[in-house]
């Protein structure tokens, strides 16, 4: 993003002009604007008590506001938006079969060709773009897959999925591929500024910003094999990244840490004088990891990079 963009204003702008409505879940109240015509209503309301129903049966915020859990939250709101996507459909369209609709995630491009005509998505960060559609889509398939083999199951509780890697792959999700759970060692040798994970759909993202000129099967091919990451943020000045990655196993990481150093060799030749980074492939307990650190050249934190654990195994 560049560093010029206010992004609360720019998700606001979008929000605003995207929302036909939305449910509160703390007031129990389904909001809808005046200003919009029936067919839209009738969508969006759809769409929200979907939403309300959802909310008898699980604390939406809870799911919603996970801290330092950002793949993990994609992949709920994904199940939630997903859900109400796939109601909302078959009752605009009560003529279709569920085995018979379209992939909506195959949609995609003509989705956001569509909403590129409204100004403020257009002029949006692909990554705001993307993560918008993401959750509707992408959890639209998911949930016609799980209603297709979980007949009468809803995808709640122990039968949520934890990625969204379970999200585009539902064959990962049935087989049980859960993701590692890392974590860094203490004590961390920089001020800790920020902590959380990306996932396989944003690191796709990732590698769709930086490699513009690859083809989108590329980036989902090099996040291909994602088994965990975590990274921090550290400095008084938010200054230096150090994020690990796990992988499926050695050939995965390989792609990916090729895919990376390529991805980063690509960012702004100015920051070379004042920045280092370093991509390195590492073993822990049995496990292929990538390591990525990029700092200042001066940061003390590169004789004492940041370690990683993995708490638990898969």
């Amino acid at each position: 993003m560049p560093d010029s963009l206010d992004l609360r204003e720019s998700f606001a702008d979008v929000l605003t002009e995207q929302i036909g409505g939305y449910f509160d879940p703390d007031s129990n109240t389904l909001y809808v604007p005046t200003d919009i015509d029936s067919f839209i209503v009738r969508t969006s309301v759809t769409h929200e008590l979907v939403h309300a129903l959802q909310g008898q049966y699980v604390n939406l915020d809870s799911l919603l506001e996970l801290k330092h859990a950002n793949d993990r939250r994609g992949a709920a709101q994904a199940v939630l938006e997903g859900q109400a996507t796939l109601v909302q459909t078959l009752v605009m369209m009560p003529e279709q079969r569920l085995e018979e609709l379209p992939s909506f995630w195959e949609a995609r491009l003509a989705t956001m060709a569509q909403q590129r005509r409204m100004p403020a998505f257009a002029h949006a960060p692909r990554w705001l773009r993307e993560t918008l559609i993401f959750p509707y889509l992408a959890g639209a398939d998911f949930v016609r897959w799980f209603r297709t083999t979980h007949p009468g199951r809803q995808p709640y509780g122990a039968a949520m999925p934890v990625s969204t890697e379970q999200i585009l792959h539902p064959d990962r999700y049935a087989a049980g591929d859960a993701p590692l759970e890392l974590a860094f060692v203490a004590p961390s040798p920089d001020t800790v500024r920020y902590e959380d994970d990306l996932g396989e759909f944003e690191i796709r993202l990732l590698f769709a910003q930086l490699l513009d000129d690859s083809t989108e099967d590329q980036a989902a091919w090099l996040a291909g094999g994602w088994g965990g990451d975590r990274y921090r943020i550290l400095g008084p000045g938010f200054e230096a990244l150090v994020w690990y990655s796990a992988w499926d196993n050695s050939a995965a990481a390989a792609r990916f840490a090729k895919g990376l150093e390529r991805a980063w060799a690509r960012r702004p030749s100015a920051l070379a004088a004042v920045r280092r980074w370093e991509i390195t492939r590492l073993t822990i307990d049995g496990r292929p990891l990538v390591r990525l650190v990029d700092a200042p050249v001066g940061w003390a934190g590169w004789s004492s990079v940041p370690r990683i654990t993995l708490v638990k195994t898969r």
